[in-house]
């Protein structure tokens, strides 16, 4: 029984920090997208 709580308290932990994670590495990989292709493309016209 203990075992199985402590498993459920790790899973309950670890899920919020990979979320946040992968969601900060899309938004870094958008806004390095945007500062190397789209706002040259905008400020050359």
């Amino acid at each position: 029984m203990l075992a199985k709580e402590s498993q459920k308290f790790w899973f309950y932990w670890i899920a919020p920090i990979l979320v946040l994670g992968t969601i900060g590495l899309i938004a870094f990989l958008a806004l390095g997208y945007y500062v190397r292709v789209l706002r040259p493309k905008y400020r050359g016209r």
